[in-house]
This record gives structure tokens, sequence and C-alpha cells, in this order.
């Protein structure tokens, strides 16, 4: 769940999202609250999803990424500061192992067991010894 939203994996590996639509947060096209799960679109693959404060992430069964929502300070990684309404790719990242979206960020486990975070980078959080956001993923420590 997220600020205003919630998102649920399905058991057929789809996903749906409720609540509060602004910035796209539902995924499905629309920036329109809804009252009850709306399907996100173009993803059918879904292994695992997070929401942070207004956008959510989910790693697919071929170890990509895709992230909708509000994409300011980078944090749908997709080389942009936009706002997404529909699932985008996340860039430069594959071999994802596990997914985690914070309020402003999203960190990647990927199966090396490497961490690469996006999105604000104010306070270090993307922890790669600076403070400035990224909007495609960077490497923890380095």
């Amino acid at each position: 769940a997220g600020e205003g939203s919630a998102c649920a994996l399905l058991d057929d590996s789809t996903v749906k999202c409720w609540g509060y639509g602004n910035n796209g947060r539902l995924g499905n096209g629309s920036t329109n609250t809804q009252s009850a799960p709306v399907s996100v679109s173009g993803i059918s693959t879904t292994t695992q999803i997070s929401s942070g404060y207004n956008h959510s992430c989910a790693r697919l069964s071929d170890g990509t990424s895709k992230c909708w929502g509000y994409g300011g300070h980078g944090r749908l990684g997709n080389v942009s500061s936009s706002s997404s309404n529909i699932p985008v790719s996340v860039t430069d990242i594959s071999s994802v192992a596990e997914i985690s979206a914070g309020v402003d960020h999203t960190c990647a486990r990927k199966s090396d067991n490497t961490i690469w975070c996006w999105g604000y980078g104010s306070y270090y959080r993307l922890g790669n010894g600076d403070s400035y956001d990224r909007n495609i993923p960077v490497q923890v420590g380095q």
C-alpha cells in the first residue's frame, strides 16, 4: 500500500490497484480515483510489487522492472522526471531479484546481490555517495 492507494498482485501474475488516482498512481492509463480495483496496464508476468508514496514498481518474471505514478525526482527510473499513468520500464537494470519502493525512491537487489537505487537522492538515500536525484538506477556503494 502507498499513500492514498493500494495494489495487489493476483494469482495470475497481474496487478490491480485502487484508491487515489492522481499522477497515474493506479497504472491503468487514467488519473481518476477508483473505489474498486482496476487492472494495471501492460504487465502480465509480475512476480512482486511495491508501492511508495505516489508510485509503484513491479518486478517481472524476466528480471526486468516497471514503475508507474508520480515521476518527480526520477523515481520511475526511466530517464525522466515525468509522471506516467501506465507502467514504464526501468532503464538499464536486469536480473532483478527484489524491489522495494520508498517514499521518493526505489531500490532493487539484483540476482548478483548488488543493490541499485533511483529517485530522490537527498540525504544520501540512494547510497551511492552523493545527494543528487537519479532518474536511472545507480549502484549502492559505488
